[in-house]
C-alpha cells in the first residue's frame, strides 16, 4: 500500500493546543503514531509511505523507512 502524508508548514500550525504544542507537533506526532501502529501489522511489509512539506518531496516510495524517519525527525526539530 503506497501512503502519502502532507505535512502543512503555513502561519497556522504554529498555533499553540494543550500541553503547549503546535498543532505541526500533532501533525508529527500522528504520522509517527499511525506508521509505528502500522508496522505491527503483517500486510505492512509491503507499505510505501511519501512525506510531503510545501509541495516538496521529503521521502518517497524509493526511500527506506529508515530515511522516511529521519526526515521527519528533522523536521520536527528545524521547524521548516
Amino acid at each position: 500500500m503506497r501512503i502519502v502524508f502532507i505535512l502543512d508548514s503555513s502561519s497556522s500550525m504554529l498555533r499553540k493546543g494543550e500541553n503547549n504544542f503546535t498543532y505541526f507537533d500533532y501533525g508529527v506526532g500522528g504520522i509517527e503514531a499511525f506508521i509505528k501502529t502500522r508496522m505491527k501489522l503483517n500486510t505492512s511489509k509491503s507499505d510505501k509511505y511519501f512525506l510531503l512539506l510545501n509541495n516538496s518531496v521529503l521521502s518517497s516510495h524509493v526511500h527506506n523507512l529508515q530515511h522516511f524517519f529521519f526526515q521527519l525527525n528533522y523536521i520536527k526539530h528545524n521547524r521548516y
